[in-house]
């Protein structure tokens, strides 16, 4: 990205400033990370959204980088399937792949705001953990009833999860510490500290260690799977900024991005034996904003964002030494995550840009088809209809009582389905209620929880062990206007309707 000026802010005294110059080629990368170079120095990593220009939206009357509801993140395989996962980090959902079909078959709801951006699936595929980077929290899907089961409270900014056994390893990027969770018994079992900025997590369940890149410090951290200990740190060169990782099949190399390259890329392969690095130019198509890592069998694959593209280059397993040219696969826009569908040999590449999955044969690494992945129906809103449908999300049926005056405490019954799990019960004023310029797209389709009256306050919530029946302790402060309220159910499987009715309208009065 071309820098047009760089120095003291023109507004404001002890304000720095970089102007630079997103060049058209860049609309509809996704979400990249930014790294400022000066000399040798190299900075910590931000990140921005990079949306799509008009005519280029799976939504068609979106215009220039507009704002969406909708913004598909990570993928996961589900194995000895032919089906996968992937989250929407802006609509708070888990979306069923159905890869025979090329469709989505399943949305599955999330608490609002949680942000979804990674997960990873159990080798048994009966559980996925879900990293819900706005709510510091992961949670626990199962994959036979399609319901999340419970939320963990972990680090700040959860960002990369594996599985190892009964084991969840979950990479908390702001709090800079890995976070342990046993999937039995839902429990934290340790949380360890690791460098700045963990990011990517790679894991093999032949050998004894998982290995973690720390982006902001140049550092990879080795722990112990059975001290759950961090046995070494690997110090790489000082402008390094490590993001996805991999180990290479034999399990006797690391594979790794530095995403700090520039629009040469590179691609770091690590010597467990001796610890020796050799670097690669890897960006045969000249972008940056490298994206994720997959590893099938020699060849070693790797996102390129802003080319909308798919590298791979053929190594040798025992050695590590290329067998081969890197070779360019053309994708769609925003290339971002990728994962391996091994009963059907397809790489699957999500596209930010384009909202769509790209589905590469493994064995002639042709592009075999895609998928529609941000919506389950034939919508072409950009709302929160599928969202709303979600099978897993609560519905309110009534509530009592149905009004009251300011200043008083009562006790509320609310009937419904889906119930377990309640977190909160939230009213909301009319102005915020849908209708009044609140789910048309533009990103203003949530119904946010901090648009919640705060002269109301729940406690003491109780629910039955059907999920059809809430009692919940409601305070109404003094102030509170006179007039309707929206009441909604907070739950890890999503909310009640936005949508006032009958159902779920409280009054206060005079």
């Amino acid at each position: 990205m071309p820098v047009l000026f760089f120095g003291n802010a023109p507004c404001c005294v002890g304000l720095q400033q970089i102007n630079i110059h997103l060049t058209d080629d860049l609309a509809g990368a996704g979400r990249v990370p930014v790294i400022v170079r000066a000399g040798a120095r190299v900075s910590d990593i931000v990140e921005i959204v990079v949306l799509p220009q008009a005519g280029n939206s799976p939504f068609p009357k979106h215009q220039d980088n507009e704002t969406r509801n909708r913004e598909i993140a990570g993928i996961a395989y589900i194995p000895n399937s032919s089906f996968a996962l992937i989250t929407d980090e802006n609509d708070d959902v888990v979306r069923l792949i159905d890869i025979g079909l090329k469709k989505i078959t399943r949305t599955i709801a999330l608490a609002e705001d949680s942000e979804p951006v990674a997960l990873a699936v159990n080798a048994a595929g009966t559980i996925a953990v879900i990293a819900e980077r706005g709510k510091a929290k992961v949670a626990l899907l199962d994959l036979i009833t399609y319901k999340v089961t419970g939320e963990i409270p972990v680090g700040t900014s959860p960002i990369a999860v594996a599985i190892r056994g009964n084991l969840a390893f979950i990479a908390n990027e702001a709090s800079r510490n890995l976070t342990v969770v046993d999937l039995t018994t839902k429990t934290v079992v340790k949380t360890i500290q690791v460098g700045q900025g963990p990011r990517g997590i790679a894991s093999d369940p032949l050998l004894p260690s998982i290995w973690v890149t720390n982006q902001n410090d140049g550092t990879i951290s080795v722990i112990d799977v059975a001290s759950l200990a961090v046995t070494r740190t690997i110090q790489l060169d000082s402008d390094v900024r490590p993001a996805a990782i991999q180990v290479l099949t034999g399990g006797k190399f690391l594979v790794l991005l530095d995403v700090a390259a520039g629009n040469k890329g590179a691609l770091l392969l690590l010597s467990l034996a001796d610890g020796k690095i050799t670097r690669f130019e890897a960006n045969p198509s000249k972008g940056s904003g490298a994206g994720d890592l997959a590893v099938v069998a020699s060849n070693i694959y790797f996102a390129n964002q802003t080319r909308a593209s798919v590298a791979l280059l053929p190594v040798v397993i025992t050695n590590g030494v290329p067998s081969g040219q890197f070779n360019t696969i053309k994708v769609d826009s925003g290339a971002r995550a990728l994962a391996v569908d091994t009963k059907d040999q397809i790489l699957l590449v999500t596209s930010q840009g384009s909202g769509t999955i790209v589905l590469i044969d493994l064995v002639t690494n042709k592009v075999t088809g895609r998928i529609t992945a941000v919506r389950s129906s034939d919508d072409e809103e950009d709302d929160r209809e599928d969202r709303d449908k979600a099978a897993n999300a609560p519905v309110l049926t009534s509530i009592a009582p149905v009004d009251s005056k300011a200043s008083l405490t009562l006790t509320m019954t609310i009937v419904g389905t889906r119930l377990d799990g309640a977190t909160d019960v939230i009213f909301f004023p009319p102005a915020s209620m849908m209708g009044n310029g609140n789910g048309n797209g533009k990103g203003n389709g949530k119904q946010k929880s901090q648009d919640r009256d705060t002269k109301f306050t729940a406690s003491n919530i109780q629910v039955n062990a059907g999920g059809t029946q809430l009692t919940a302790t409601v305070k109404i402060d003094t102030g509170a206007t006179t007039g309707p309220r929206l009441v909604r159910v907070m739950t890890p499987n999503g909310e009640t309707t936005m949508m006032l009715s009958t159902a779920n309208k409280f009054m206060v009065l005079p």
